[in-house]
């Protein structure tokens, strides 16, 4: 399997970018643009703004999750990408009902947004593992040093005797 190579728009991108749950919702933004502008007039200003409305908020909520800190914070942001997810699934299965997009194009935006539910699924359980780990290992603002040791037990300082 060949590596990808990284064009002149990668070296500039920012660290979130990189990401594949970010790259795959950027995917998911670009084609709702494409199939609103397909749509007829009729659902072009109101279904394919929604579509290009939820996508957009998709994208947004995927770089704040990425900037969040690990913690309560990030596992709401995440549980809040999943009602994202769910709505654009919802409207572009009506879109297909009303023949508004290609069926083709509507079975690869739903794969890929059933990807990105997965996807951040995984991203959620790893955040809440690892905010469970660090809660057993005593890990909080009442530590010493890098190995969780409570300040209340840590040994006092061994002072030399200076000889007289």
């Amino acid at each position: 399997m060949a590596k990808k190579q990284s064009g002149p728009a990668d070296e500039h991108a920012q660290p979130y970018e990189k990401r594949p749950v970010y790259r795959v919702a950027r995917d998911i933004l670009r084609e709702a643009h494409v199939h609103a502008a397909h749509m007829g007039k009729a659902y072009k200003y109101t279904m394919g703004e929604t579509l290009r409305l939820a996508a957009q908020g998709l994208a947004e909520s995927i770089f704040l999750a990425y900037a969040a800190p690990h913690g309560e914070e990030k596992l709401k942001l995440l549980h809040d990408i999943g009602a994202v997810t769910h709505r654009l699934l919802i409207n572009y299965r009506i879109a297909n009902d009303l023949q508004q997009v290609e069926r083709r194009a509507y079975v690869e935006q739903i794969d890929r947004i059933v990807s990105m539910i997965r996807q951040v699924e995984k991203w959620a359980q790893y955040v809440q593992d690892h905010a469970e780990a660090g809660a057993g290992r005593g890990q909080s603002m009442a530590t010493t040093g890098s190995h969780g040791e409570p300040a209340s037990r840590a040994a006092s300082p061994v002072r030399a005797e200076v000889p007289a």
